[in-house]
């Protein structure tokens, strides 16, 4: 039964790969240029590190809230295509802030959604984003980011126990993101990875890669493209301090490595290819809520890697008790056993007669006689006789 129902988790995600792809490649709607300059965000729930995820589900029935908040430094800068100078900032600053929840349907799958709001950004490089000749604009200082839709599906391994694990996870990005704000893609996009772990109660360790589904935008007046992709990342926690510390139930020490491989190449330049490393930590507090906190920064000067990046998040979670057996009622005493009398035993059966001939009696032989004892002389003595 079990594999069955793993076949068809898996039919029915390739389907939907498959119905999202083709609806990507038919998406030729005329809109301004438009792509996200964060190409990594915060895990979609607790079971992830920092920006990646884990292949560890959420169990079913759990509930998790969370508000995470995010600055990077120089995400975006314009450099010289004569030396590779920065010749200015198109995004110096960046606060955002992410919305999300997400819920464990059953044992192997959960869904959820991430929504981010830009709350302020800064710029000193104007840009024509419409590529249609109007006034170069800075970006947005407050905008809507594209919604994420997301489901993950553990193929294998099991919950409760340490071992490998498999999950598919499949974010789908809804367009309803600011284009201008460089926080919108202007269309859909599908970013499925297969995530292999390995969980053990004080170590989790992950790998994913997968393909990331995206419109081609290529920002006006420069070499910059960004499009389909392929996206990697491998993330690890240690649980250093298992016991609780005061009012902190537990810490973990979290570190992870992202990147971002454009396959869109444009005439002059290199394509998209941003990638970050990050380390921080993550703390249990009463009543269920989690910190987390992390550090990094980009690993090279591509378009989406930060000079400096900084994550906090808080999330609370709310887990379905797990139904208890049904108690057994108390076992009633046994009756002590009534002794019971003990059988006679049966008569002893009657011996038959014998047919043989019985030999005639014979009389007792009589006893031995007793030796008879020799009279003594009862004569009288004669008297000595004097001798002569």
């Amino acid at each position: 039964m079990a594999g069955g129902m793993i076949r068809r988790e898996i039919t029915a995600a390739a389907s939907l790969a498959l119905a999202l792809a083709a609806l990507l490649a038919d998406d030729r709607r005329a809109q301004g240029a438009g792509f996200d300059v964060e190409s990594f965000k915060p895990a979609a729930t607790r079971t992830g590190y920092l920006c990646e995820e884990s292949a560890r589900t959420l169990p079913a029935g759990a509930l998790e809230a969370r508000l995470a908040f995010g600055y990077t430094h120089r995400p975006l800068v314009l450099r010289s295509q004569v030396d590779g100078g920065v010749a200015g900032d198109i995004v110096a600053r960046r606060s955002t802030g992410y919305v999300g929840a997400s819920y464990g349907v059953t044992d192997r799958i959960d869904v959820g959604f991430r929504l981010p709001v830009v709350l302020a950004q800064f710029g000193d490089v104007a840009v024509d984003w419409t590529n249609s000749g109007a006034v170069p604009q800075r970006p947005a200082v407050r905008a809507l980011g594209d919604l994420d839709v997301m489901a993950r599906v553990r193929l294998a391994g099991m919950t409760d126990r340490p071992g490998m694990r498999l999950t598919l996870s499949a974010p789908l990005g809804l367009p309803i993101g600011d284009t201008d704000a460089l926080v919108g893609t202007g269309g859909v996009s599908f970013r499925p990875r297969l995530i292999a772990g390995w969980e053990s109660p004080r170590l989790s360790v992950g790998v994913s890669a997968g393909y990331e589904f995206r419109r081609r935008t290529q920002v006006p007046g420069s070499t910059f493209v960004v499009g389909q992709a392929i996206g990697a990342g491998a993330g690890v926690a240690f649980l250093a301090v298992p016991q609780p510390v005061g009012f902190i139930e537990a810490v973990a020490v979290l570190a992870e490595v992202s990147a971002s491989v454009g396959l869109e190449q444009p005439e002059s330049g290199l394509p998209a290819f941003p990638a970050q490393a990050l380390v921080g930590m993550r703390a249990g507090l009463p009543q269920r809520f989690v910190v987390q906190l992390g550090v990094g920064s980009g690993l090279n000067q591509a378009a989406g890697s930060p000079r400096f990046r900084a994550l906090a998040t808080l999330a609370w979670t709310w887990e379905k008790l797990r139904e208890a057996p049904a108690p057994q009622p108390p076992a009633q005493p046994k009756p002590e056993p009534v002794p019971t009398p003990p059988v006679p035993p049966a008569p002893a059966a009657p011996v038959p007669p014998s047919t043989a001939p019985v030999p005639p009696a014979t009389a007792p032989a009589p006893p031995p006689e007793a030796p008879k004892r020799r009279p003594r002389d009862a004569s009288p003595k004669k008297p000595n006789r004097p001798p002569r």
